[in-house]
């Protein structure tokens, strides 16, 4: 009887055992990843991967892209529009006048702002369809690149100012000249503040 008792035991042991063992193991499968996962990201997979190109025989040369890629607007980004501005013939304008700058500055004063509300109302109501474009220029003091980027600044000012009475961006180009094409030659305070201004070319 004892050791009926004994084997009865042993048999109640092992079967536990195996029961214990089979949980375990199913816990373990399902808390581990997928084959070939790392994290968030499969083997072989980079973050520049969600375009997949079609390499199998039917190639058509497209590319497929993923669920998660937002698709980009068909619309063009205001440097695309700048760039089809760009590419109209313009002359200089008889009717929008030029504003000037203080020496190393690219912000506007009461005179310069004065003259952009005239422009801006001209561009509106006279001549709604005019596209423009803004010169940005400085006197021959300072470094070539230094007087770009003043330049370019000077043409970006003007045109918000614009943008802010109404005129609409995607009707205005910008480009900066530096100290490249002076109104004035002489070396004088007088021709530098004709130097530093910007002006206004129109299409249309």
């Amino acid at each position: 009887m004892k050791t009926i008792s004994k084997i009865k035991k042993t048999v109640y042991i092992l079967l536990a055992t195996l029961f214990w063992v089979g949980i375990i193991s199913s816990c373990s499968r399902n808390l581990m990843p997928p084959e070939g996962m790392i994290g968030e990201q499969t083997v072989g997979e980079t973050a520049s991967s969600k375009w997949v190109a079609n390499e199998g025989p039917e190639n058509t040369g497209k590319s497929s892209r993923s669920e998660a890629e937002p698709f980009k607007s068909s619309e063009f980004t205001d440097s695309e529009k700048e760039a089809k501005i760009a590419d109209l013939k313009f002359n200089t304008s008889g009717v929008l006048q030029d504003i000037h700058f203080r020496f190393d500055k690219y912000d506007l004063d009461e005179t310069s702002r004065s003259i952009l509300i005239k422009n801006a109302k001209y561009l509106k109501e006279t001549n709604p369809l005019a596209r423009i474009e803004i010169q940005g220029h400085c006197d021959e003091r300072g470094t070539n690149n230094y007087n770009i980027s003043l330049a370019e600044r000077r043409a970006h000012s003007t045109k918000m100012y614009l943008v802010s009475q109404g005129v609409s961006a995607k009707r205005i180009h910008t480009i900066s000249f530096g100290e490249e094409k002076p109104f004035c030659l002489d070396s004088n305070e007088t021709c530098w503040l004709k130097n530093r201004r910007a002006h206004f070319r129109i299409s249309g």
